[in-house]
């Protein structure tokens, strides 16, 4: 595969390609004069009228220059400082100035400095690993500067969380609070999910962040990612079309078990350990239809009892960017405020200037879907009772069922796609309908609801499958399906190989019972709904379309077709078990 690029060394499209893209600027700059509008009239009085910008450089002890930026009150410090490490957008910093501008006004020496090879940063740009070494510099750094009271928080999402997370160890004095957006502590999780890649996030993350994608346009960008899933085999896209051999990517590709040595040992297991000995307050701020939101409460779980007392984790109806998409209204949903931000002001008052705070600690705060409301649930999220319904000829009853099986075909080369795309474990314009049966699609339904049914937690559930191959997958969808509409609740995957953290062998034609425990909701199925599952074997391209082989899936370059089964009732009993309140 090769990319052509015109004599200016931009990315040839297509008209169609390049249409796709027109509209997104436009409507990014209306969103963001709608935000700076809410903004105003919901954040605390500003405490300074003016803001001082200034552009600092740190020179690291190999010699490299990160670029960053403060943003000083007028006045006489010095200040609690906010610190914010990232390695997006332009050389410039005009996104982070409203940010800036905001924290300085509540009296906050705002620092925001780019990563390592990253904007006018200089060095190579050597994603997630780099990030702790320097970012352990950059806090001494900035704890060292006059202007700072020797008080400190670190603050940011995504990306910004990771870099927050690769400090969590540090001794230093001066870090007091960490407020984590978005992103959790749990690696593996954050990456796969039961030997699945979340192949369109992280293929996407890669050929937006990998090698020269970074000097190109976004809309060059998302061309190189659908590009990218024509690359076999899959680790070298980096090298294929970024001019990269994206070394980090190459590791994460091909290690689609939790058993493997790149989860288990180096950078990635240090990494992991910041959870559970971190000592700080910590705030834990995700939405349910946020892909990273089972690795946050992962790490929550993490924390030690001593830290947890003193924290909080916060979940709303959010996606990846705090905001509220869909048709589903989500009444209160702003209870904290516009991106959270005013949140994020009264938590570092509290833990850098020492005020009074009305936010709880020590547990989690999260948004019930469907009954939308706000409840405290001290330590977790997690319910003991359980109700069972059993799967039958495409139904689901809450008493066990006669024998059945359905048989369909599985072709990698076309398998069923996502209703989840992006960085949303919902969809970007919130949850949608799916038909109840398509090719090589299987939905279980019940009976309308007699009474309300609130899941929180983990939904169990037990599949007696089998394939025709010595390795595949199987995908289950969890829908509630109303009078208006059919509504996405949760979606889920899992290799039929894989079990205790690694993969286990599969003899093909064997009837194999597979147990997985979904990723966390709270949701209400209102009296009347319909519960509905969905079993497929792809979930495409959210996760990586399995091969059919047991070849890793990085480095597969073909695939074959299988002939896969569900089986139900009387002796193949497959069910799910759902904790309620």
């Amino acid at each position: 595969m090769k990319n052509e690029y015109n004599v200016n060394g931009v990315l040839n499209l297509d008209a169609k390609e390049s249409e796709e893209y027109k509209e997104e600027p436009k409507q990014m700059e209306q969103i963001v004069q709608q935000l700076l509008k809410q903004l105003s009239s919901e954040l605390p009085t500003p405490l300074y009228e003016n803001v001082i910008r200034h552009e600092i450089e740190i020179q690291m002890s190999d010699g490299v220059k990160l670029a960053g930026v403060a943003y000083f009150p007028e006045g006489r410090g010095p200040w609690p400082v906010i610190l914010h490490r990232f390695p997006y957008g332009p050389c410039e910093f005009p996104e982070h100035d409203q940010a800036g501008e905001i924290f300085a006004r509540q009296g906050y020496v705002y620092f925001t400095n780019r990563c390592r090879g990253t904007g006018i940063s200089e060095g190579y740009f050597q994603a997630f690993e780099q990030e702790k070494a320097d970012g352990l510099e950059v806090l001494d750094f900035v704890s060292d500067q006059e202007w700072c009271n020797g008080n400190i928080g670190t603050y940011g999402a995504s990306y910004m969380g990771h870099a927050q997370w690769s400090v969590a160890g540090t001794k230093n004095p001066a870090l007091k609070t960490m407020y984590i957006q978005v992103y959790g502590g749990h690696p593996y999780e954050n990456f796969y999910r039961n030997g699945m890649l979340r192949q369109d996030i992280w293929q996407s993350w890669l050929t937006g962040n990998g090698g020269d994608a970074r000097s190109r346009s976004e809309e060059e960008k998302q061309v190189l990612h659908k590009r990218a899933f024509s690359v076999k085999p899959p680790e070298r896209i980096g090298e294929v079309l970024l001019n990269d051999p994206t070394e980090w990517a190459k590791k994460i590709f091909t290690s689609p078990q939790e058993s493997d040595d790149a989860w288990q040992k180096g950078f990635w297991k240090e990494f992991e350990t910041g959870a559970k000995n971190l000592e700080l307050p910590i705030l834990l701020q995700c939405g349910w239809f946020d892909l990273f939101c089972q690795s946050q409460l992962d790490s929550w779980r993490a924390l030690p009892r001593q830290t947890r007392e003193k924290s909080l984790c916060l979940i709303g109806p959010w996606d990846h960017f705090g905001f509220t998409n869909g048709v589903l209204p989500y009444p209160d949903s702003d209870k904290y405020g516009v991106l959270q931000l005013k949140t994020a002001i009264e938590w570092f008052d509290h833990f850098l200037k020492g005020k009074d705070m009305q936010l709880p600690v020590g547990g989690v705060e999260a948004y019930s879907i469907g009954n939308d409301v706000w409840k405290f649930w001290e330590n977790d999220v997690q319910s003991t009772d359980t109700i069972q319904w059993y799967m039958g000829e495409h139904t689901l009853e809450l008493k066990e069922t006669e024998n059945g099986e359905f048989h369909y075909i599985y072709d990698p080369k076309h398998p069923v796609s996502s209703l989840a795309l992006g960085l949303n474990k919902g969809t970007v314009i919130g949850p949608k309908a799916r038909e109840r049966e398509k090719e090589g699609v299987y939905s279980f339904v019940s009976d309308p609801l007699e009474q309300n049914i609130t899941l929180v937690g983990k939904m169990k559930v037990e599949l007696f499958v089998s394939s025709t191959v010595p390795a595949t997958a199987f995908t289950l969808a969890l829908f509630d399906e109303r009078p208006e509409g059919v509504y996405l609740v949760l979606n889920d995957i899992t290799d039929i190989r894989y079990e205790n953290d690694h993969f286990e062998e599969y003899e093909p034609g064997t009837i194999k019972k597979i147990s997985l425990e979904t990723q966390d909701i709270i949701w209400t199925f209102q009296k009347g709904n319909r519960i509905r599952i969905d079993i497929s074997s792809s979930d495409f391209p959210w996760y990586n379309a399995h091969n059919n082989t047991t070849i890793c899936w990085g480095k597969a370059t073909e695939s074959m077709a299988a002939n896969n089964a569900i089986y139900f009732g009387g002796d193949t009993p497959s069910k799910i078990i759902l904790p309620i309140e």
